[in-house]
């Protein structure tokens, strides 16, 4: 559903709904994976080389994206100012992350 920048309509059927509400947690289960991640690549040797430390970087920073998105989607209704600029920051940060 994205961030809510306008008032919620009402139109929106049971099952959307219910995935509205499911979908944060779903989000944070994919971040803690994601750290997971990070924490084997750390521990492990062999794993820490140039390669393995832009892969942390990259996986860390998906991680940090996903947290924020699942808070942002747990939050109904923001000031419209706060959630356009939020929008256009979330939006850089996709791009950037997508441009790996």
């Amino acid at each position: 559903m994205g961030l809510k920048c306008f008032p919620t309509l009402p139109q929106f059927s049971e099952n959307m709904i219910r995935a509205s509400i499911v979908y944060p947690y779903l989000l944070f289960a994919s971040a803690l994976f994601l750290m997971a991640t990070v924490i084997v690549y750390a521990v492990l040797p062999d794993l820490r080389n140039t390669t393995g430390i832009s892969v942390m970087c990259f996986v860390a920073s998906m991680a940090v994206y996903y947290m924020g998105l699942g808070v942002f989607q747990m939050v109904y209704e923001l000031p419209k100012v706060i959630c356009v600029s939020l929008r256009k920051l979330y939006f850089k940060l996709s791009s950037a992350r997508a441009s790996r």
